[in-house]
């Protein structure tokens, strides 16, 4: 006989915290603050609002202080802009509540979804997640890059990257705490969040156009995020430039056989420019393709080693009251079990 798992308990008087990471959203931040506080107060539940401004200079900071109507919503000020990824971190780690939301400040993830992600949460599910109802309009190359990243990277720890999900997720304390252990300083949150393991669920939600500004997740951004992802999950680029050099060096060695063979029983004269040209041409493209994947990885090497602090906060401030100045980001872990 196949018993359910018991349902874990959650405190009978929980605190929900979400976490916006913020860059550069002077025109929408604002509303999307007062929205957000509205959406909360029909769930009649404790709740708080970290605002991870990560390093804007158009007054994103500002703007949302204004729109806090109590110390419930805090903004979290970065030295400089850290991206996004270290800018969830950060969030993450200052958020204070029994369940932790993630999501973007452009009204892209619909606030309705919220009281889903909660009820779930009290189901007993640790992490719950939104997926896009709808795929992205994008080129088929574009979407074909993207399952090979979904179907590939995470093998190598036995981990799976849901299609259409991104940060857009609840996360149960215990769950956010054992976030707090991975060390990486080149993060991918969606990597990471499967990572973590425990009772997960997905939740469909459809994604809204943007209400105002631009995204600052240009192609550049995702590049190097899929590189991060490519480097931290996966060893098949190394994997597969082994299997070439395999392939080319039989090819070769029976190319080599043959001209032998050709010459010394066949009597044939053998073609010299071109056939060491072509040779050289692809054993040449074939060294500098696998130097240049090796080379991806010694300096994600390099860059960790070094274990930099993730991201530094400049100050936090809490709505209507005097803000309170942090000098290192790592202070953060600190603060918020204080």
């Amino acid at each position: 006989m196949i018993t359910a798992p018991p349902v874990p308990l959650r405190p009978a008087d929980p605190l929900l915290s979400v976490v916006v990471p913020a860059y550069q959203e002077s025109e929408v931040i604002g509303d999307f603050v007062r929205a957000l506080q509205d959406a909360l107060d029909k769930m009649v539940m404790r709740w708080e609002i970290v605002v991870v401004d990560d390093g804007s200079r158009d007054g994103t900071a500002s703007l949302a202080l204004a729109a806090g109507r109590s110390a419930a919503v805090r903004v979290v000020r970065l030295s400089r802009n850290f991206g996004k990824e270290a800018a969830l971190s950060a969030g993450l780690l200052l958020a204070r509540g029994d369940a932790v939301i993630a999501m973007d400040c452009d009204f892209q993830h619909p606030l309705d979804t919220l009281p889903v992600f909660v009820a779930r949460w009290h189901e007993g599910y640790d992490m719950v997640y939104g997926v896009r109802a709808e795929p992205l309009a994008e080129p088929w190359s574009k979407r074909t890059l993207r399952r090979l990243f979904h179907r590939y990277v995470g093998r190598d720890d036995r981990i799976e990257l849901p299609m259409g999900a991104g940060d857009f997720r609840l996360l149960d304390r215990k769950a956010v705490d054992a976030l707090a252990r991975f060390p990486e300083r080149e993060r991918m949150m969606k990597g990471l969040f499967a990572l973590l393991g425990f009772r997960q669920i997905a939740v469909t939600y459809r994604q809204a156009e943007r209400t105002a500004g631009a995204s600052s997740f240009g192609l550049g951004r995702v590049a190097r995020l899929a590189t991060t992802g490519v480097t931290s999950f996966s060893a098949l680029p190394l994997q597969a430039f082994g299997v070439a050099g395999l392939v080319v060096s039989a090819a070769a060695f029976l190319y080599a056989a043959w001209i032998v063979f050709e010459r010394l029983f066949l009597g044939s004269d053998i073609d010299g420019f071109a056939t060491l040209a072509a040779g050289m041409m692809i054993f040449g493209g074939l060294q500098m393709l696998s130097v240049a994947v090796l080379g991806a990885y010694v300096s994600r090497i390099y860059r960790e080693v070094k274990a930099r602090p993730l991201f530094i906060v400049d100050r936090i401030d809490e709505a209507g009251s005097a803000p309170a100045p942090i000098s290192d980001g790592m202070a953060a872990t600190e603060e918020r079990k204080a």
